[in-house]
């Protein structure tokens, strides 16, 4: 079993930014709907789910949860708000079925 993550159009993603010593957030609003670690060329995964983190000088928080998230290509982390997020849940089989 695993969990397809999907984002609403409107959601917002907070990139986690490194250089140095220094650490900010960039925001980036999402246009449409999205599979958050379905099949990508950035081959993402859910790191883990809390329900509040510091990035830089910036808070994060929601009551439903934030899920921060990272890609295996580039190491690039990011959090989104569990309110504008749903859950699908597969076994390998059904998903192969379902994304043909």
């Amino acid at each position: 079993m695993f969990n397809i993550y999907c984002a609403r159009k409107g959601t917002e993603f907070y990139f986690l930014n490194k250089h140095k010593d220094d650490i900010w957030v960039n925001v980036l609003e999402i246009d449409r709907d999205v599979e958050i670690n379905g099949d990508s060329e950035a081959n993402v995964i859910l790191l883990y789910k809390t329900y509040s983190l510091i990035w830089g000088s910036e808070l994060i928080a929601s009551n439903i949860g934030v899920f921060v998230f990272t890609s295996l290509k580039n190491n690039n982390m990011f959090a989104v708000k569990a309110d504008n997020i749903t859950k699908k849940q597969f076994d390998n089989e059904n998903y192969s079925k379902n994304r043909k």
